[in-house]
């Protein structure tokens, strides 16, 4: 019985919260901000910061930022796939509130708190008997549930990022962060439990590394790092470059990163938000393709229309 229930909740693919996926060509969700007046493509603008509360940071252009700060009940909708000059397929749709921004020359980064949600990824007794079965937990009910499939609608691309000082250094993977190329800005948000978190807030430096998909196992051993101190640098299984300017430790299989300077950090719950200039960046070599999350209802939404990613 509990086989037949299995396969008719998701077929031969196997269960579980975020699948690991690479992107072939492009993303082909969109990501849209809507109020009563505007319909905004942010598909490349946004990013998920803190997980509790689920909070979205959306950079966005003078004009716009002013309209959106003015309406009444901004909607973020998630659409799969669709033209990114229309709403189109709507997976998730959830109401945000307005909690902070940071302004700058040409726009400003608008932080929002999901505050309610609706998914349509499959029909509601599915949804349903996928969460009962599989993801219930004592600290997280049917309406947390909703609010990670909403922002884990969009792939989040996974990235290694590196600190160093004073004999001290860790390495460790994070899929909560963003980049306003227009802007030379980095944004990261990291958990308060990180141990790395407030050596990063004293010192005001960070790197980041792009890294390919194929070494996904030793990514996920370095998850580790956020809340233990990491091992003698020797003893990690791949060897080490470091960052031109700051000498920060990176995989030698990175692909390319960037030197960050901090300068700004607002604490958004479970997870710090830091805000950054990008003051140096070199590519390493040519990119074969990153690793993604994305959550496992929309990845099984994909493959029942015939268009999913690569698992990985």
């Amino acid at each position: 019985m509990k086989k037949l229930l299995r396969y008719w909740l998701a077929g031969s693919a196997e269960i579980c919260e975020y699948p690991t996926v690479t992107v072939d060509n492009a993303i082909v969700e969109h990501v849209f901000l809507r109020t009563r007046d505007k319909i905004l493509h942010i598909s490349e603008t946004h990013g998920v910061f803190c997980l509790r509360p689920i909070v979205f940071g959306i950079w966005l252009a003078d004009e716009d930022a002013r309209a959106v700060l003015q309406s009444d009940s901004p909607e973020i909708n998630f659409c799969n796939p669709g033209s990114p000059s229309r709403i189109h397929d709507v997976v998730a749709r959830g109401k945000l509130k307005y909690v902070d921004q940071i302004v700058c020359d040409g726009g400003s980064l608008l932080l929002f708190r999901l505050e309610a949600c609706r998914i349509y990824h499959l029909n509601f007794i599915k949804t349903r008997a996928l969460y009962l079965r599989y993801y219930k937990k004592p600290t997280l009910d049917f309406a947390g549930f909703k609010f990670l499939v909403t922002a884990y609608s969009y792939p989040r691309r996974v990235r290694i990022v590196s600190f160093r000082d004073e004999g001290f250094y860790n390495i460790f993977p994070m899929d909560l962060l963003g980049e306003i190329p227009t802007a030379h800005k980095q944004i990261f948000g990291l958990r308060h439990t990180n141990i790395t978190l407030q050596k990063i807030i004293h010192a005001g430096k960070i790197a980041i590394a792009e890294v390919p998909f194929r070494y996904k196992d030793i990514i996920y051993e370095l998850g580790k790092h956020h809340g233990s101190n990491p091992p003698v640098l020797a003893s990690l299984p791949f060897g080490t470059i470091e960052t031109a300017n700051w000498g920060f430790y990176l995989p030698e299989w990175a692909e390319s990163y960037k030197e960050i300077e901090i300068t700004r950090s607002i604490d958004l719950g479970s997870h710090m938000l830091l805000w950054g200039d990008i003051v140096y960046e070199h590519r390493l070599k040519e990119s074969s393709g990153n690793l993604y999350h994305i959550h496992f209802l929309e990845w099984l939404c994909q493959r029942n229309k015939g268009k999913f990613y690569p698992l990985v």
